[in-house]
């Protein structure tokens, strides 16, 4: 699969999101790993470790937890040293941080994916 021409630079410390489809997906994470190889252009990394993740739009949730709990523990899990309170209000879920995920909406939900 051709990717379409990607500009990106990543600050450290930054945590990004790139919507596309399952194809697309898959080709930029194997040339991210190095994996694959690209018929042109190049990826540069500096000398610092990656974490590299990926969610799926029909992936399930934890509704178990709240939403604090849910940004928290996936912060966490990736070592991100999140600004809560700024991802609350940047995802309208800030009148929702005490919900458990199970009682939010489809639209609600999708913001954490």
């Amino acid at each position: 699969m051709q990717l379409p021409p990607i500009d990106l630079e990543i600050k450290k410390g930054a945590c990004i999101a790139i919507k596309c489809n399952k194809d697309m997906g898959y080709t930029l994470i194997q040339l991210l790993l190095k994996k694959d190889t690209s018929s042109g252009g190049e990826i540069r990394f500096s000398n610092e470790k990656i974490k590299i993740g990926r969610s799926l739009l029909d992936e399930e949730l934890y509704d178990s937890l709240t939403v604090k709990q849910y940004l928290t523990f996936f912060s966490s899990l990736y070592g991100v040293k999140a600004d809560l309170g700024f991802a609350l209000e940047a995802t309208s879920l800030l009148d929702k941080v005490v919900d458990k995920i199970s009682i939010l909406t489809f639209s609600e939900k999708r913001h954490f994916i």
